[in-house]
């Protein structure tokens, strides 16, 4: 995944993120909404919308409404995108987010950049945070944050500097938050404990200046999501802060890292298998299928 900074204060001011919205942190799920013939939701579950013409255009917007009905998604991580800022854009976002608090979803928007790395970029990220804690976001609002500075050129030639940048970032953008009573989310590969900054792991360090984390456990098979999921889990535990655990349905190399190619009862098994396994994990906070556009794909195949 990755997200872009790009500016919503306009509408927000004018009112999306206000009665309507239901943007929530990780204490509460949705009442069950479970359809006639439709297998019981596995639990706390979000996805991504990252295209702008989802929100805009009115079908898509009834159908990905009508998808979270029907999955029992109580999150839809919603990219920041720059075409909101426009009055129809900002419309249609409007209509999103008041349709979104009918079937118990909460809207959390998504903003990022590997640049926000750098220190020459870091203010950059600060900005995004403010400009959405100035836009009132309603009590407990969460924005999610899809970095990713290994995308840099930079980790390859200078890793523990780049890293280290990074943790900087992390700081300033909770401060931020913190200032604004805004949460913020980072969204972290689940190899981060692999890499050091300062001799500590960079999961520890994250996981410290953030209020919560999405990892990228990107995997075919459930054992393999457990496996990689699980130190996360643990590190979460052990520095109180939540944990959602996400999985990939876009087609992309390798095979083993995306569940595109299996059937929508092979990813629905597959969630039912880790949310019964994570439950117990005092981390644990839910599930997210990356991406909307790819696992309605994935849903339509018999």
């Amino acid at each position: 995944m990755r997200g872009r900074l790009l500016l919503l204060a306009p509408l927000l001011l004018h009112g999306v993120a206000g009665g309507g919205c239901a943007c929530s942190g990780h204490a509460s799920s949705p009442a069950t909404r479970t359809p006639p013939g439709q297998r019981e939701a596995p639990g706390r579950l979000a996805t991504w919308v990252w295209d702008e013409a989802t929100v805009e255009d009115a079908a898509a917007r009834r159908g990905l409404l009508e998808f979270a009905r029907q999955k029992g998604i109580d999150t839809l991580f919603v990219q920041a995108g720059a075409g909101y800022d426009a009055a129809p854009g900002f419309a249609a976002l409007a209509a999103l987010v008041d349709g979104a608090a009918k079937v118990g979803t909460s809207i959390v928007l998504v903003g990022g950049d590997p640049a926000w790395s750098l220190p020459d970029h870091r203010q950059d990220a600060v900005a995004f945070v403010a400009r959405l804690a100035a836009a009132g976001l309603p009590r407990a609002g969460r924005a999610l944050l899809d970095v990713e500075p290994y995308l840099l050129p930079e980790w390859r030639t200078a890793r523990e500097r780049t890293a280290a940048s990074y943790v900087e970032l992390v700081r300033a953008v909770r401060a931020a938050g913190r200032a604004a009573s805004l949460q913020i989310w980072q969204t972290i590969p689940f190899w981060f404990p692999e890499v050091a900054s300062g001799g500590q792991p960079l999961t520890g360090l994250v996981l410290d200046e953030s209020d919560g984390v999405v990892v990228m456990a990107y995997r075919n098979r459930a054992d393999d999501v457990r496996a990689l999921a699980g130190p996360i889990l643990d590190e979460g535990a052990r520095r109180g802060r939540p944990v959602i655990v996400a999985v990939e349905t876009t087609c992309v190399d390798p095979p083993r890292v995306t569940f595109c190619g299996q059937t929508g009862h092979e990813l629905r098994a597959a969630l039912d298998v880790l949310a019964r396994a994570f439950r117990p994990a005092p981390a644990f906070a839910g599930l997210a299928v990356h991406k909307y556009a790819s696992w309605a794909t994935l849903e339509a195949t018999p």
